[in-house]
């Protein structure tokens, strides 16, 4: 993949697209996109390709948006566009990429502590507004999605109180997709 341009990358990470599954294991994802991350600056085409199959892998499935979201991707994706600017390593392909990869998981919202730092960087130190961060803001104002979280198999639900003889006054949500059952 290192000979490749990114245009036959672009080929071979959609002949990927068929392959990829949901995920199950968020926290091996995680430690892929460390390990892939420490490659040296000088590969762009490896880094071209992971943040495109990582792009796939996202657009799989809405559960494997928000896996990829759990894991905390959003903050270093972030910060990889914002580093990007100024570097001329950096080709337009690449920064593309972060910034698709990064706008499809604030589709599904993100952490308080991630989007405060995405709105402090939104304001220049000369006191105008970044256009690039202020789209990733209103892509992130788009989310729909509530906090929530996945049970898959046998997996179950226990509330437990002291003295709770019934259900909160104040309500419990529970929503169910069918899509995908036998």
């Amino acid at each position: 993949m290192r000979s490749k341009g990114s245009s036959e990358l672009d080929s071979i990470i959609s002949g990927f697209e068929s392959r990829v599954d949901t995920i199950h294991h968020p926290g091996a994802i995680r430690l892929l996109w460390d390990v892939v991350s420490d490659l040296k600056s000088s590969d762009i085409y490896m880094h071209y390709a992971f943040h495109k199959l990582f792009e796939c892998i996202a657009h799989t499935s809405h559960r494997n948006q928000v896996a990829l979201c759990s894991v905390g991707l959003v903050r270093p994706l972030f910060d990889s566009l914002c580093d990007s600017r100024g570097n001329d390593t950096v080709t337009v392909e690449l920064r593309h990429a972060i910034q698709k990869l990064l706008k499809n998981l604030l589709e599904v919202g993100t952490s308080t502590a991630e989007a405060r730092i995405i709105f402090q960087k939104v304001i220049k130190s000369d006191g105008t507004l970044d256009t690039d961060v202020l789209e990733i803001i209103r892509t992130g104002m788009k989310a729909r999605w509530p906090q929530h979280f996945s049970m898959e198999s046998q997996a179950t639900l226990a509330l437990s109180q002291e003295g709770l003889k019934g259900m909160p006054s104040t309500g419990f949500t529970y929503m169910v997709s069918t899509l995908g059952l036998v």
